[in-house]
């Protein structure tokens, strides 16, 4: 009587396939994530945006011989933001009025749009950033030459504004 005996060590190929599938799926699964992920995106975005409502406020103060700006704010650990023009009246002397942000939700009232709110966790330093009749940004009202850029911070993004041409990049 022949015995033949069979060597079990080792795996199966049908093991091996299955293995191989079950990490392929792992993979796709942890590459998408990545792929679909919109975050990086959602903040450059937002900040895109900041600057566009800049260059506009910046527009507002050449076209109409008035200061514009914005005003940048927290409250309840929320960044918010708002347009502004300064209007000087007689009796009063100089006024800030709201203004409504290009894009945004006017409101009820169009005398005190609301301020545009950043998602939460989007933090922006506060100020405010004046724009003068020849487009030149100041920090202070009444505008005086700044000697330095202005920048305002987005969480880790900075929007530069460049001192005497208000270049915004």
């Amino acid at each position: 009587m022949n015995v033949t005996k069979t060597d079990d060590r080792g795996f199966t190929m049908i093991e091996i396939i299955v293995v191989l599938l079950v990490m392929v799926i792992i993979g796709t699964v942890i590459v998408m994530s990545d792929v679909y992920s919109t975050t990086g995106y959602d903040l450059s975005s937002e900040v895109e945006i900041i600057k566009t409502h800049l260059r506009y406020t910046q527009a507002r103060a050449m076209n109409s011989n008035s200061i514009w700006g914005m005003n940048f704010y927290r409250s309840d650990g929320v960044s918010f933001y708002h347009l502004f023009q300064i209007i000087t009246d007689p009796v009063s002397g100089q006024i800030e009025k709201n203004r409504i942000v290009p894009g945004e939700n006017p409101g009820d009232d169009p005398e005190n749009p609301p301020p545009v709110s950043l998602p939460k966790g989007m933090v922006v330093s506060s100020g405010k950033v004046y724009f003068d009749d020849w487009g030149r940004p100041y920090t202070a009202a009444p505008p005086s030459v700044e000697s330095t850029t202005i920048t305002v911070t987005v969480d880790t993004e900075a929007i530069t504004i460049e001192k005497n041409t208000g270049f915004i990049p």
